[in-house]
């Protein structure tokens, strides 16, 4: 999956929307990486989700056995190519 992916800095791009490709820069990877590898493996928590025309949001809780949670939101498009996606502690 895009998280597990985004923790090894191997992103399958063919996976997101053009323009989330064009804004994830090897720098951007390189830094998700940075923060999410260190914690490990993770047990994603469905929150929810919500729906606009122009495609949906999906929350999730990304709980770590350093005992670190993570929020992350995930933006996919109407085609279903990730359109974003952010992680805060």
């Amino acid at each position: 999956d895009f998280f597990t992916r985004s923790q090894s800095g191997d992103v399958d791009r063919t996976q997101l929307s053009a323009r989330f490709s064009a804004f994830l820069t090897q720098q951007n990877v390189d830094f998700a990486k940075v923060v999410l590898a260190p914690n490990g493996p993770a047990k994603l928590v469905y929150r929810g989700a919500s729906s606009t025309p122009a495609g949906k949001t999906y929350l999730y809780d990304a709980h770590f056995a350093t005992t670190a949670t993570i929020h992350l939101t995930v933006f996919f498009d109407a085609a279903g190519k990730i359109d974003g996606f952010l992680f805060e502690q």
